[in-house]
């Protein structure tokens, strides 16, 4: 049976291994958030029509030196 000074190094490895572990989530979370801002932010250009010489050009109907 463990002595109580093993014990005691148990409990506060598992303390320190929970701050750490709670430090990470932390961290996840706030950059989870910025992504989803950036996400949100980027939405009004993901529905705007298209520009119509701009889709000529991309779409490869008509490339360099085709004139």
């Amino acid at each position: 049976m463990p002595g109580i000074k093993e014990i005691r190094t148990k409990i506060k490895s598992l303390q320190n291994t929970r701050k750490i572990t709670k430090a990470m989530e932390m961290v996840a979370a706030s950059k989870m958030r910025k992504a989803q801002e950036r996400m949100r932010a980027g939405r009004p250009y993901a529905t705007k029509p298209p520009v119509p010489g701009r889709t000529r050009n991309q779409s490869g109907r008509r490339g360099h030196g085709d004139d």
